[in-house]
């Protein structure tokens, strides 16, 4: 783990709890420069709480919560800091150019720092509407002005819950190569999702929670080396050890109450040797596993 100095985040044993409700549980995380963390998990499990604590929204009930080495919620860390909450509301009588101007103006240097906000609405694709009153525009077309404010000023840390939560499909990929082409610039960004193919596509590393507890924190690597592995699926009344000894070593074999599941990267190898073997079976099926599956999976140990 980093130390607390070059970590743009740094989560030491935080626990946030609601009267009697623990929403988070002592969680420890760093998150190095210009990577993309996910967070991932249930609906409950504590992804939005965690993260509003990143954003300074919300203090920790234990533990501690540093953003650039700082305390997230003290004005000169939030000045380096880009946020969107899950639930946004921009006031109706603005256009998003004007948004964008009162956004740039609590960055370092003004409307002049970093970057132009006309920059980013143009990279971004919002000039078609931005200069159109917020409460005209759609709900899709608000979400991304919201999204594209979270980069006005060159932030050092993007944080972003649920981002493209009711954009299309074209809309969402926009915005995915956008803040890939903010990373590679050397942002940082933290990003939960309910979407699997976005945290695939952009996340660096993967943060699992489940009822307010880390249970994962992996190298994106390692959750696709497991998707890259088929699963063979049957019914059997045979026993586990008579599946498993058909099995090679490095292949993964679950059994529930007559139901089999073999995680392998040779699947025509053991369905081969399963028909060859003499077994009884029934239902036998060959997919793909997902990273979706792979999560699932994880969760219900």
């Amino acid at each position: 783990m980093s130390s607390l100095e070059s970590a743009v985040v740094s989560v030491q044993r935080v626990s946030k709890r609601f009267g009697g409700f623990s929403a988070v549980s002592d969680v420890s995380f760093d998150v190095e420069p210009g990577t993309i963390v996910g967070v991932l998990g249930r609906n409950g499990a504590g992804k939005s709480t965690l993260v509003s604590m990143l954003a300074g929204l919300s203090a920790p009930t234990a533990g501690v919560v540093r953003v650039l080495g700082n305390d997230p919620r003290q004005a000169r860390t939030r000045r380096s800091l880009g946020v969107v909450p899950q639930d946004v509301a921009l006031p109706g009588n603005l256009t998003g150019n004007e948004m964008a101007q009162f956004v740039s103006a609590h960055f370092s240097g003004g409307l002049a720092s970093g970057q132009d906000y006309r920059d980013v609405f143009r990279s971004w694709d919002l000039e078609g509407f931005c200069s159109k009153r917020i409460k005209n525009l759609s709900g899709g077309q608000r979400r991304r002005i919201a999204v594209g404010l979270a980069f006005v000023g060159n932030p050092s840390l993007v944080v972003l819950d649920e981002p493209t939560t009711g954009l299309d499909p074209e809309a969402r990929r926009t915005m995915w190569n956008q803040i890939k082409t903010a990373v590679e610039k050397g942002m940082t960004v933290v990003i939960t999702s309910h979407y699997l193919d976005e945290i695939e596509y952009l996340s660096d590393r993967i943060l699992l929670l489940e009822k307010g507890e880390l249970i994962e924190d992996r190298p994106i690597e390692d959750f696709l080396s497991m998707k890259r592995n088929a699963v063979v699926a049957f019914s059997s009344s045979a026993a586990k050890a008579q599946v498993t000894a058909l099995a090679d070593g490095d292949m993964e074999v679950t059994a529930a109450e007559g139901s089999f599941k073999i995680r392998t990267s040779d699947s025509d190898g053991f369905v081969r040797d399963l028909v060859e073997s003499g077994l009884q079976f029934e239902g036998l099926r060959v997919s793909g596993w997902s990273l979706e599956e792979v999560l699932l999976e994880r969760l219900e140990q």
